[in-house]
Parts: C-alpha cells; structure tokens; sequence
C-alpha cells in the first residue's frame, strides 16, 4: 500500500484489519469480564483518529490501543459498563503525555506510568488522573529543560 491510502482514515480494509486487532484482545480481557464488540472498536478507533489528528501524530499500527487494552483489563476500577469510556479516555491521555513529555519516555513507561496513576493514586478516577498526568509532565518538561540548560 502507498502511505498516502494507510493513513486516509476512510481506508476499508485499514479500518477492518484495525478492528479486527481490537477484537484480538477480547481473547485476554475475557477473564476480566471485558469484552469488546465491532462496534466499540469502531469508537475506539475514531477516538483514536480523533486524538492522533488533536496532537498532531502519526501511527499506522494499533500497537498502543492493544497495549493500553491489556495493561488495564486488569484493573480492579474498569467495568464492562465504562470500558469503552475508559479505553477512550487513556488513548487520549497517553497521547497527551507523549507530546507534553517531547517523546522523551517510552510508550510502554508512559503506559506503566499512567497505569500506576489510575490504579493506586486516582482509584479510578479518569478526571483525577488527567490532573496527575499533567502535573507529571509538566514537572517532567521542567526537569528536563534544567539538565539541558546546564
């Protein structure tokens, strides 16, 4: 395929091989009770296209979404009725870190780190963790632009 039709959001085949990577984690998630129907991945993926196209990046695969799926389905806070909800809201977080952090840490730290956030500090709360995530990363840009002024 030519990078121009992978990243056109209309792409039909792009959007089946996406939602069928989604459905993939159904297979892990289960035993939590989560599960994710067609149309969640749908919404996923739009948010997805929604946060990408917000933050001004770029990613072909579904790497993140999957990784951000297996590392909270765990989560003792997320229940089947808010998974989507939830799912949305971390892919936009995690986008937000990775641009106010300038991509200094990697995506899975980024997942730990928020992961750590939700689960321990935030029980749960989404609008609590995005004050925690914005907290960090500021803290975190600060730190950074010390070490590169000495």
């Amino acid at each position: 395929m030519l990078l121009p039709s992978i990243l056109n959001p209309n792409n039909k085949e792009l959007k089946e091989i996406q939602i069928n990577e989604l459905l993939e984690t159904n297979k892990e998630s289960e035993e939590f009770n989560l599960i994710l129907t067609k149309e969640d991945t749908k919404e996923i993926i739009k948010v997805r296209g929604w946060a990408l196209q917000s933050y001004g990046r770029i990613e072909i695969d579904m790497g993140v979404a999957k990784k951000l799926i297996e590392k909270f389905s765990s989560s003792p806070f997320i229940t089947q009725e808010e998974y989507v909800l939830t799912l949305n809201n971390l892919q936009e977080i995690f986008y937000y870190m990775k641009n106010e952090t300038e991509d200094r840490i990697g995506d899975d730290m980024v997942i730990d780190i928020i992961y750590d956030f939700y689960n321990n500090e935030c029980g749960g709360d989404i609008e609590f963790l995005w004050e925690k995530i914005q907290v960090f990363s500021e803290k975190f840009r600060r730190e950074n632009q010390k070490k590169n002024i000495y």
